[in-house]
């Protein structure tokens, strides 16, 4: 039997707490590029007088394992139910993590400085967000957590601040 939810244990910028996220996965992913396949593929045609049709070059698509939407259904970071409260990437390690947002966002730290803030990012083609993942496995989530860390941000009267993890 296959378990249903995993416990990750993730970072945070408060050093020494333990906070985790609970996923589970959801719906299998799959790529545009597989689910609408390109129009110009025909079928080769037979030879017209001295010349002959050949393939494309290209290589078949491998089988790999199946990729999933991994979707975070619980975590201790802040109260879930609570709409100021959000969750948000921060200080993720350049050389592993690709960001992806199209939009700088900032957050202001207790200290009144901005720091970037980041809600889609990429580590080794899995995608992710701070509320899911698409991901082949676990472990390809666990990697990626070890190079970025998780904070929350109160959103106040517009104004985006840091929130110290208690």
């Amino acid at each position: 039997m296959q378990k249903t939810e995993y416990l990750i244990n993730v970072n945070t910028p408060v050093s020494g707490n333990k906070y985790w996220i609970k996923i589970h996965r959801n719906n299998q992913y799959i790529p545009y590029h597989l689910a609408h396949p390109s129009k110009q593929q025909h079928p080769l045609k037979a030879p017209i007088d001295d010349w002959q049709v050949v393939q494309n070059k290209k290589k078949p698509v491998v089988a790999r394992s199946p990729i999933y939407y991994w979707v975070v259904s619980s975590h201790n970071l802040c109260d879930r139910f609570d709409q100021t409260h959000k969750l948000y990437f921060i200080d993720p390690d350049a050389t592993q993590i690709e960001n992806l947002d199209q939009s700088n966002c900032m957050a202001i730290d207790k200290d009144k400085q901005l720091r970037l803030i980041h809600t889609h990012l990429k580590h080794r083609n899995m995608k992710m967000t701070p509320m899911y993942y698409i991901a082949h496995n676990v472990k390809q989530i666990e990697d990626a957590l070890n190079y970025v860390k998780y904070c929350v941000v109160k959103v106040d009267n517009n104004e985006q601040k840091l929130v110290d993890l208690i």
